[in-house]
């Protein structure tokens, strides 16, 4: 499913975040439905999956391309990122 939607001639850049998923299960970050940003990451039901503070970024996608999260079940996440719109990345 798609967290963030695309933006036309820009990536997006995660800097910070929490999530947590309803059920034990595998979630796995990519650029829109395709290309992974993460391995598979094991989360546990109601226990919160952080991404630290990072100026430069713990993920990006590639330009024009959703930030997706690829869930192995059904469950429900919830949570926020922080983010930036990348322009003119090279």
């Amino acid at each position: 499913a798609d967290l963030i939607a695309a933006v036309t001639g820009k990536s997006i850049r995660i800097i910070q975040g929490s999530l947590s998923i309803a059920t034990t299960g595998t979630i796995t970050f990519k650029s829109s439905s395709s290309t992974a940003l993460s391995g598979a990451i094991t989360v546990t039901a109601g226990s919160q999956l952080l991404i630290p503070y990072t100026p430069v970024g713990a993920f990006q996608t590639a330009v024009g391309e959703s930030f997706y999260v690829d869930n192995s079940g059904t469950a429900q996440i919830s949570g926020w990122l922080v983010y930036q719109e990348i322009g003119d990345v090279y």
